[in-house]
């Protein structure tokens, strides 16, 4: 056969399929990228009031006096008890209260008290909590009254004996 007659050879080439794989591959990963955004920015806020209620217990154990945090379910700050009122105290880097609408993120409503030894209290401080204390997070407009929780739902719960903070 003379070399400008080749047969004619039905199929896709090699590059063609590699081509066509780039291309889905890409596709995929914006897709997953985009649904999973809602899901780390929640996680993140979450160890955030996490750790701000942490700083909390640790300023009860450094000053020897009662701190709390408390969420309205609109915002949160932290607290001392100073002669049985509350005075508002900062979180580092933060101003007080803390707006839930600025980190896209819903808060279960709470009041949280720890003694100057960083156990859960009531507010004098002279009496340990007996239970323990669920916190919520969910996502940014959730009304935590509904019957169901919410989707992507982060849990914690402050132990009573040692005011330990694990998450669900």
């Amino acid at each position: 056969m003379p070399r400008g007659c080749q047969r004619f050879r039905p199929g896709f080439t090699l590059l063609e399929i590699i081509a066509v794989l780039v291309v889905l591959g890409l596709i995929t990963l914006t897709a997953v990228m985009t649904l999973d955004n809602t899901d780390y920015n929640l996680l993140s806020q979450a160890q955030a009031i996490r750790q701000d209620i942490r700083y909390a217990q640790s300023m009860a154990m450094k000053t020897g006096s009662v701190w709390g945090v408390d969420s309205n379910g609109v915002s949160f700050r932290a607290f001392e008890m100073v002669n049985n009122v509350a005075t508002d105290r900062s979180f580092p880097g933060k101003e007080t209260p803390v707006q839930l609408s600025d980190l896209g993120v819903s808060l279960s409503s709470f009041t949280l008290y720890f003694n100057g030894f960083g156990q859960p209290a009531n507010a004098a401080g002279n009496t340990p909590a007996a239970t323990l204390r669920e916190i919520k997070v969910g996502p940014g407009g959730w009304d935590f009254t509904e019957p169901t929780d919410p989707p992507n739902l982060v849990k914690f719960n402050v132990l009573p004996d040692t005011g330990f903070i694990e998450v669900q």
